[in-house]
């Protein structure tokens, strides 16, 4: 839409359930979002559209497991980073681990995964070489977010 709010497009529409976290692609053509059966819903996907709405197709579908896409998710060589985060029940912790998948669906991999620490709000910086995020530390199971934050390199 434009800055004063006209010329409005829907992107997405109740057919494709409920979706939320969009991120766009470095050059601007692809938006990558999460879809999920409803809202907060210990089971959701990473779906991936043009910058139009059209050509939406899922990129990770990991089961029982809940993902959240950031901003500047996405960095310049078509790599996507999400945090990760597993219901009670499923895993020893449900502090968020970081993943990273490639554009085209492949390669899904923890970054970083820990039972002692959570990831949160993960950005690439602008050259997409380096990560920023929010790391705390978990204590009998529970996230105690605190205010630090942290970045690695990333080749």
């Amino acid at each position: 839409m434009n800055a004063d709010g006209t010329d409005q497009k829907r992107l997405t529409t109740t057919i494709d359930e409920n979706c939320s976290a969009p991120s766009f692609s470095a050059d601007g053509a692809k938006i990558v979002y999460i879809r999920s059966p409803e809202p907060e819903s210990d089971s959701n996907e990473i779906w991936i559209m043009n910058s139009d709405g059209a050509g939406k197709r899922r990129l990770f579908a990991p089961g029982n497991t809940r993902q959240n896409i950031s901003k500047r998710a996405w960095n310049k060589n078509n790599k996507i980073i999400f945090t990760r985060t597993y219901p009670n029940g499923v895993q020893e912790s449900v502090a968020p681990d970081l993943w990273i998948i490639n554009s085209d669906g492949s390669g899904a991999t923890p970054l970083l995964e820990s039972f002692a620490y959570s990831y949160n709000s993960p950005v690439w910086n602008k050259q997409g070489n380096k990560i920023a995020l929010n790391m705390g530390t978990i204590s009998a199971g529970k996230s105690t977010m605190d205010t630090n934050i942290y970045f690695f390199s990333f080749d």
